[in-house]
């Protein structure tokens, strides 16, 4: 699962670099090689498509994908589109209008029904009377539990860690999900402590915390910000939306905890700077940080994150 979610986000990003040099056609075919090779994103990969078909003035084109997508499973809440190409002229067309209440109809129901999900996934040999430390790892806006755990899921076991992947309640697509409500993020992360606490013999004192992009922020914000529940350390790679001034109050009481921080980024990302500022501020007031960057990557998950976790679960761990 690993290489297939390697071999996805290079698709991503091939996609990705057409788009940003508007090379459109060359960006629609990799959509639909992406629909075709990967069937976990089907319906992510069809909005994309859709946009780009729209972008190219293929309205009906551009419906047809959004309906297939909804038969599909798949859903977007209105405001999704309110950036997408031709917009104005796309509501006036019955057929769009039909979808998008189709949309906004199965949109209202999933929300109503969302609640806050977890895997867990325990090392090899796993002794119930023993208590191991606990890495929760929080996915990007976007994604899943399943699609975002086998980017973790063998590091950790290899080092003998629990590894919990919470799936947030803030449904924003066919199973798609985000952190973006702090508050909310916070609460669904506090409950899904608690059940892994009481019910797995964890080692409260070695609990980590880690997220890639809104998932990275969350997982800071828990640790330096509102700590619900004792962390020992976290990992925030690519994280997205971080506020040095809210972080930095808190990093002088976390050097005295001897609290571990590791900052992953790619030399690309639009975060790289701060990821920088945010790493020599907590050397200078005391915590010494493990900073990683990825030369020449954005904002993905680096492609060889899974060699990194051998130098970054040590560091948390010690």
């Amino acid at each position: 699962m690993v290489s297939m979610g390697k071999e996805y986000q290079a698709k991503s990003l091939e996609l990705r670099k057409a788009f940003e040099k508007k090379d459109y056609l060359t960006s629609l075919e990799i959509t639909k090689d992406i629909r075709r090779s990967f069937p976990e994103h089907y319906t992510s990969a069809c909005f994309d498509m859709a946009y780009i078909q729209a972008l190219l003035g293929d309205t009906q084109d551009s419906i047809t994908t959004l309906e297939e997508a909804y038969d599909e499973g798949g859903w977007w809440p209105e405001e999704e589109f309110d950036e997408f190409p031709s917009i104005e002229q796309l509501r006036t067309n019955p057929r769009f209008r039909r979808i998008l209440k189709k949309f906004q109809e199965r949109c209202e129901e999933e929300r109503n029904a969302s609640v806050v999900e977890w895997v867990v996934r325990t090392p090899p040999n796993y002794d119930s009377t023993r208590h191991y430390p606990v890495l929760f790892a929080l996915h990007w806006r976007g994604s899943n539990m399943k699609e975002f755990e086998p980017y973790w899921r063998d590091g950790a076991l290899r080092h003998d860690v629990v590894l919990v992947v919470p799936q947030s309640s803030q449904v924003i697509g066919h199973n798609e999900y985000t952190w973006h409500d702090v508050e909310s993020g916070l609460d669904d992360l506090e409950e899904c402590y608690n059940e892994v606490r009481d019910n797995m013999t964890i080692d409260s004192e070695m609990t980590f915390l880690g997220g890639a992009s809104i998932g990275g922020m969350l997982a800071l914000e828990a640790t330096f910000v509102q700590r619900r529940f004792p962390v020992k350390g976290v990992v925030a790679v690519i994280p997205h939306r971080i506020s040095i001034s809210v972080l930095s109050n808190r990093i002088k009481e976390l050097a005295e905890l001897r609290t571990r921080c590791c900052i992953v980024t790619g030399t690309e990302d639009s975060s790289y700077e701060l990821c920088q500022e945010l790493t020599r501020l907590m050397e200078e007031l005391g915590t010494k940080p493990l900073f990683i960057e990825s030369t020449g990557t954005g904002h993905i998950i680096p492609p060889d994150f899974d060699e990194m976790l051998d130098d970054i679960l040590p560091f948390l761990l010690t």
